[in-house]
């Protein structure tokens, strides 16, 4: 039977992502009053344009040109091209939602590359009487992939798979993408010939920062080659990558180009080049005259305009809000830059829920305890093990462990705390993968709870500590990893069908496999595609010991 903490925890959850679902904050931020269009502080009149183009990419493309539609339908005539993963797309009057990679596998493919050069014709087809919306989402980097002519798309795939493996955060891997493509760093904005673009962007990077969100199409890059040669060196000191990849960087006097309007069919091979004003391609310009027509491409201010529209930070206070109403006490946090790993977040995460439930003195606007420093030992040996009906954990006569309620000073008893705690936070965390030999099944949220769990299990909690706490993580776009969950909940209900089934977390976590323990034990939270995607949220719920129903309890005593 599921809990209530269980369903008050996703319910949270839930509302998280219920706040920042696409459709309806493109819809909020655009308003209409017959031939007038307010965006942001801008307004247009349709009197001044002929046609909308809608172009774009990310997991919540579609929902984002639903809501565009919602607003502009009728206003202008509308043509458009997005790309997003299969599986989301839509059947919508001219504008194509094109399906750029496989559901669950967030790497660039030679459809994705199709998609991108369509958007590339549509935006340089533009005239000074077209109104352009770029829709950028979470994802948007493997679904706009075009390489530069000196690469193939075989090599940023092997880049993003080897960057990603090694615990690069989203920030290094974009900052090297975008100067190996000719769409992304500012390169869809050097495209565009039309009087205005509008990025309306549903932010998936931590912090807000629109250049990196999607490797930042539409506007301006801040990064420079050498920074991108500098992380390369970071993450393969040896040189293992392709040499194309690292001759294309050192290239720093060459210019990014656009590319050939052609029908090429091998995607993978295919060369970009720069067509002229007249639209005919040039196969052989100068270095120096590719730099005058840079200059005459490169955009004023004036000519783009770019709105955030939901972040994570949104997402966690509507979380907050949902808790508040449910009658929790309340803490929140959303990262504003690289978190680290999933497994010192995880960790951390378990070290607050002790806290919580063994000092009725901590308040929940005490800031988070640093993250704990892990013994290697005590994690190698953790498993679950039964409760016996005084609520210990079965132990020999001869065993040392404290109680779990003994203090550090003393065996007096911790008095416990009697409100209900809800510990709310948004990132996005990065997992360093085993060799792909030994790989199991898992995402960044399904290893940040497994490690919470083997980190709670050096704690011997008793059934009553167990049954007082929750914890979701869990990707707001509903993916997690290539798996179809979005994420993974811990609760006394998982530990015990651990306990029953024999699991050891450690033996699924170090071969990155956390997806194959949760789902044996009932913990993995499958929501599908939420046409969305703002990182990640976790809820850690605990509850009141005072609040408990005896009546719902689980006996959770060793029937060995």
């Amino acid at each position: 039977m599921t809990s209530q903490l269980r369903e008050e925890a996703l319910q949270i959850w839930t509302a998280a992502v219920d706040s920042v679902r696409a459709r309806s904050l493109v819809a909020r931020s655009i308003h209409r009053d017959g031939e007038k269009l307010t965006v942001g502080q801008s307004v247009y009149r349709a009197a001044d344009f002929d046609r909308v183009i809608v172009v774009g990419a990310g997991k919540a493309g579609s929902a984002m040109t639903q809501g565009l539609l919602d607003k502009i339908d009728t206003w202008r005539p509308v043509r458009g091209w997005i790309n997003v993963p299969e599986g989301t797309e839509l059947e919508l009057q001219n504008v194509r939602t094109h399906p750029a990679r496989p559901s669950g596998i967030n790497e660039p493919t030679a459809a994705g590359v199709d998609g991108s050069l369509k958007i590339l014709d549509l935006v340089q087809s533009c005239s000074d009487r077209d109104l352009c919306f770029a829709l950028i989402s979470g994802g948007g980097s493997a679904l706009l992939p075009a390489p530069i002519p000196e690469i193939k798309l075989q090599d940023k795939l092997r880049l993003t798979q080897f960057l990603s493996g090694a615990g690069a955060d989203i920030i290094e891997l974009n900052t090297v993408r975008k100067h190996l493509s000719v769409i992304k760093g500012g390169g869809l904005l050097r495209a565009f010939r039309g009087k205005k673009i509008i990025t309306l962007i549903l932010s998936d990077v931590l912090g807000d920062p629109v250049d990196q969100i999607a490797s930042g199409p539409t506007v301006p890059d801040t990064t420079s080659k050498a920074q991108a040669l500098a992380i390369l060196q970071k993450y393969d000191p040896h040189r293992t990558l392709p040499t194309r990849i690292y001759d294309a960087l050192r290239q720093q006097n060459q210019e990014t180009t656009l590319p050939e309007k052609t029908q090429h069919h091998d995607v993978t091979e295919r060369h970009l080049h720069d067509p002229k004003p007249s639209g005919k391609p040039s196969r052989s310009m100068s270095i120096s005259d590719q730099k005058k027509e840079n200059q005459r491409l490169s955009r004023e201010p004036s000519d783009y305009e770019t709105l955030i529209i939901g972040n994570n930070a949104g997402a966690v206070s509507a979380a907050e809000r949902a808790a508040q109403q449910l009658g929790f006490i309340t803490e929140s946090h959303s990262a504003t830059a690289s978190e680290g790993l999933a497994e010192e977040i995880g960790r951390q995460l378990a070290q607050r829920a002790i806290e919580q439930l063994r000092d009725a003195s901590l308040k929940v606007e005490q800031p988070f305890a640093q993250n704990p420093e892990p013994n290697q030992a005590a994690l190698d040996q953790a498993e679950p093990r039964a409760i016996n009906e005084r609520g210990s954990t079965d132990s020999s006569p001869n065993d040392s462990q404290p109680s779990p309620h003994d203090s550090q000073t003393g065996n007096t008893p911790a008095p416990i705390p009697s409100d209900n705690l809800a510990t709310i936070n948004g990132g996005e965390p990065t997992v360093i993968l085993c060799p792909p030999e030994l790989r199991g099944l898992g995402g960044r949220n399904q290893q940040l709870v497994l490690a919470a769990y083997q980190h709670l299990l050096q704690a011997n909690l008793t059934d009553l500590e167990w049954s007082r706490l929750c914890l979701i993580s869990g990707g707001t776009d509903g993916e997690d990893g290539p798996t179809d969950a979005a994420g993974a909940i811990l609760d006394r209900h998982v530990h015990q069908r651990a306990i029953d089934l024999k699991l050891r977390p450690q033996d699924f976590l170090g071969r990155n496999d956390a997806y194959h323990f949760f789902e044996q034990v009932d913990g993995l939270i499958v929501t599908g595609p939420t046409g969305t995607n703002v990182c990640d949220v976790r809820v850690l719920l605990i509850q009141a010991a005072d609040g408990i129903n005896q009546a719902n309890s689980v006996d959770m005593r060793n029937t060995e």
